[in-house]
């Protein structure tokens, strides 16, 4: 079957793309349920920077549908702060903590107990060009175990930003889906802001 026939195949499967957009939509609803449990909870509003929680979604991140949740969104590269949850299709789910290295919280990342939760919380450093270039971190395996290595690195390249990310494993029901996310989320926030997990 040559490529036209497949896509004239694939384009007549109504009930694939319905399907897809069920999906599309569950993930927008848990990503929404977890900003607004971050919201109750108050919590995320005592980041610096804080300019609240957003979701948003696309359908072309490396040909795949993406949805997003941003917390803080101060994407200054030298005080920012933000936490990302992207669900990218064909990936998985991730965290990403974003820190500019003027911000008041990037100095507690570097304490010995912080960066310790990050490591054995699977966290990583994300060695790509941009914030955004998750082929290059999660496809390429552009992302480095934490060190004081990476500190010095991020401080002596003005280039530099500092972002490190972990997955995220989604699995059972909607609500356990929506659990894990609060959590992790909850965990990161609590843990730069105290320097330990609640």
């Amino acid at each position: 079957m040559g490529d036209l026939e497949r896509a004239w195949q694939v384009a007549g499967q109504r009930q694939l793309f319905e399907e897809i957009h069920r999906f599309k939509v569950l993930y927008e609803q848990i990503l929404s349920e977890v900003a607004n449990r971050l919201m109750a909870s108050e919590v995320a509003k005592g980041l610096p920077g804080f300019r609240g929680c957003k979701v948003s979604k696309g359908n072309e991140l490396e040909r795949c549908p993406y949805q997003v949740l941003d917390v803080g969104r101060d994407f200054d590269s030298a005080r920012g702060l933000n936490i990302r949850v992207l669900n990218w299709w064909g990936r998985g789910a991730f965290v990403f903590l974003f820190a500019g290295t003027a911000n008041p919280l990037y100095t507690r990342i570097w304490e010995e107990r912080v960066l310790g939760t990050l490591k054995s919380n699977g966290y990583r450093w994300a060695d790509a060009d941009s914030l955004w270039h998750y082929k290059q971190i999660l496809d390429d395996g552009n992302h480095r175990a934490l060190s004081p290595a990476i500190r010095l690195k991020v401080n002596s390249d003005a280039g530099r930003f500092f972002q490190v990310f972990c997955p995220v494993k989604l699995e059972g029901e909607k609500s356990d889906a929506e659990a894990a996310l609060f959590e992790c989320v909850y965990n990161l926030i609590s843990l730069l802001q105290l320097g330990t997990l609640d």
